[in-house]
């Protein structure tokens, strides 16, 4: 009987450590808001943190968020990006992706 309660308790243990150490999404609190290729506006509230978004932009950009904004060249967050600080304007851009660092 022993045995078999320690084996429980260690699956158990095993299952708490496996599913309860996910981590958390984070939101970027604000607002990020751009312009596409046909130069329509487009603001992204709250968007999540540290995911790769794939969003094509062109012209100009607000960070109204709380994180980096990094704007990637390319789809997939590749390439060397850009970056947009809290509460600052990017201009000229030209992108493919983007991600809120915090």
């Amino acid at each position: 009987m022993k045995r078999i309660m320690f084996a429980l308790s260690t699956v158990v243990t095993a299952a708490a450590i496996t599913f309860g150490s996910v981590a958390p999404s984070y939101a970027a609190n604000g607002v990020f808001i751009y312009h596409n290729a046909a130069g329509r506006q487009i603001t992204l509230d709250n968007p999540l943190s540290d995911k790769c978004l794939t969003i094509e932009g062109a012209g100009r950009a607000f960070n109204g968020t709380d994180d980096v904004v990094l704007l990637y060249p390319h789809a997939g967050c590749l390439g060397h990006p850009e970056h947009i600080k809290p509460g600052e304007n990017g201009v000229n851009l030209d992108f493919g992706s983007v991600l809120f660092a915090d």
